[in-house]
């Protein structure tokens, strides 16, 4: 349960990145998602992101992140 519920999240992530800052993650990958200590599941990664655009070229958008330290999973339980 807890998996499907982590998993809920980052497409719930995904869709606001899609449908509200008309963003692609570009980058969706298990090194990107982040398990806190209560159990949510954190989106990072976005220095791929692009915007959805029809000119790809100039819409082209590199977000300056730093993602947060990666921890164990035992450590964040």
């Amino acid at each position: 349960m807890e998996i499907r519920y982590g998993i809920l999240q980052v497409a719930e992530a995904l869709f606001y990145l899609h449908t509200t800052e008309r963003l692609l993650h570009l980058n969706v990958c298990p090194q990107n998602v982040i398990v806190t200590k209560r159990g949510m599941w954190k989106l990072t990664g976005l220095c791929f992101a692009q915007s959805i655009g029809s000119d790809a070229q100039s819409n082209v958008r590199t977000l300056s992140f730093h993602s947060q330290a990666r921890f164990p999973l035992a450590e964040l339980r």
